[in-house]
């Protein structure tokens, strides 16, 4: 019917007065006009370059506290090399890439999803070791509790996480992640947000974990 309507509209510009063309034809090419519209957007973006936007992080102190580096079972050399994985970890999930407003508004919603994610398993995950290395686990019911997540949504933010390079896996009522390239950084993460809510409101300490905040660890 479309494919009829746009036949017949062009032969009436073809063939009619531009008044008849203007007055009868082209309303019942909104389709062609749209798809031609869309076309010239499309190449415009694809034409154009998509700078990186960080929504203020902070970054890695220079002068970390060897305090605060002691705190767990990782030797401090390590430590600081995992810090610097999670900063990195944290600072890829604020940046964004868009290519108009109101999918930068999009973007910036699915990344603090992602951001909250990472924060309630580091919140309140439980640490453990398998052949694999360190991990976080979870239980859905943790998940619901604090995300209001359910089995679907759930499972789209463990698939968000794997482009930062975090395995995630959902078994029953337990979901795990791990830091692929250096898992570690678990270890470092459930540090990072106790140290946070040490001397912070929970809201306070979310807002630094947000910002990738590491003042915690500097002298």
């Amino acid at each position: 019917m479309i494919h009829i309507t746009t036949v017949i509209a062009e032969r009436t510009r073809k063939e009619g007065t531009d008044e008849d063309f203007q007055k009868y034809a082209l309303p019942h090419l909104s389709k062609a006009r749209l798809e031609e519209i869309h076309q010239k957007i499309d190449r415009t973006l694809q034409d154009s370059e998509v700078q990186p936007i960080n929504t203020s992080t902070k970054k890695l102190p220079s002068n970390l506290n060897p305090e605060t580096l002691l705190r767990t079972q990782l030797e401090p050399e390590n430590f600081t090399e995992t810090l610097r994985a999670l900063h990195s970890t944290l600072k890829s999930v604020m940046t964004l890439y868009c290519r108009t407003p109101g999918g930068c508004e999009q973007e910036l919603k699915r990344h603090k999803d992602t951001a909250k994610f990472l924060w309630v398993i580091g919140r309140h995950g439980t640490l453990i070791t398998d052949e694999g290395g360190p991990l976080l686990e979870i239980t859905t019911e943790k998940i619901k509790e604090h995300l209001k997540y359910g089995k679907s949504r759930t499972k789209r933010s463990l698939h968000e996480v794997t482009q930062y390079k975090i395995d995630g896996s959902y078994i029953e009522d337990t979901v795990r992640i791990r830091f692929t390239e250096k898992p570690e950084t678990a270890i470092v993460l459930q540090h990072y947000t106790r140290l946070l809510l040490k001397n912070n409101s929970e809201r306070r300490a979310y807002s630094k974990f947000w910002k990738a905040d590491m003042s915690v660890f500097s002298e």
